[in-house]
């Protein structure tokens, strides 16, 4: 297009009347039904589990005794020791919290809330030597760092990985880690996903890359539909950079069209949703 053309076509537009947007009567307009707290938590634990991801509503106070069973149900334990340098990842027995079958109800209306209900889920692994997850990454300066590292330094726990560095430094041992832990910043309960806006205290490499993704969300900031999380969080005013709707754990169906998990990103997502 020659800069002529195109400056006629800008004329144009810029000539144009402005118009106001149509003016609509919320009764002629679809109205998205009035959702309770506990019914959005109960309906975005439905979706999610629907597509193979972990939710255990917990009081907020025992999100740290709930995060502890998680992580021990997923350490394995072998009763003949090993030599110091074995291979130590992976394979841990699935646990009454394993993806898609989470212990709390997912009734509408139900509260759903089991103190600690994850904490019973494998907390007691048989003695042995220990295998399964050696490493824990987070962001240091996250709202619930500090409670994390007092957890972490309990016997069985994965060790820290603080995401304190830049990138180029962190990434290996990032691609390296068992896990992450990451909050969100709020979740939509009609289509089961959780609203995750990186930045530099949990940059988006935590929620990508860890074979298993582990969120902390709070049962207040769940919203009923995508329109009323735009609006609560003023997304028109204070676009964020970038932002991640998550629903499930990362999967694909691209080879011969067998589903498979964490191909692109996580193989386990695990929801903690504090009330």
């Amino acid at each position: 297009m020659s800069s002529t053309a195109r400056q006629r076509i800008l004329d144009r537009l810029h000539a144009a009347p402005n118009l106001s947007a149509l003016g609509l009567d919320p009764a002629d307009t679809w109205q998205a039904p009035a959702l309770t707290r506990d019914q959005c938590a109960a309906l975005l634990q439905s979706r999610m589990e629907a597509v193979r991801t972990e939710v255990h509503r917990v009081p907020e106070a025992e999100w740290p005794a709930a995060l502890a069973g998680i992580l021990a149900s997923r350490q394995t334990a072998d009763p003949t020791p090993t030599s110091p340098g074995a291979p130590g990842k992976g394979g841990g027995p699935t646990s009454p919290g394993a993806p898609g079958k989470s212990g709390a109800t997912s009734e509408p209306g139900a509260s759903g809330v089991k103190p600690a209900a994850a904490a019973s889920a494998g907390a007691n692994v048989s003695a042995g030597i220990r295998s399964g997850l050696t490493t824990l990454a987070y962001g240091p300066k996250a709202w619930f760092a500090k409670s994390l590292e007092a957890l972490l330094e309990q016997p069985d726990m994965p060790g820290p990985l603080p995401y304190d560095q830049a990138v180029e430094t962190y990434r290996d041992a990032l691609f390296s880690a068992d896990v992450s832990v990451t909050s969100a910043l709020g979740a939509i309960a009609e289509t089961g996903a959780l609203i995750l806006w990186p930045d530099a205290v949990e940059p988006r490499l935590l929620s990508l890359v860890p074979p298993i993704h582990i969120v902390l969300l709070r049962a207040k900031d769940i919203h009923a539909t995508f329109a009323q999380a735009l609006t609560a969080l003023g997304w028109a005013q204070n676009q964020p950079a970038n932002a991640l709707l998550i629903s499930g754990p990362s999967k694909t169906a691209d080879i011969e069209l067998v589903l498979a998990f964490g191909v692109h990103g996580p193989k386990e997502l695990v929801v903690l949703v504090l009330e």
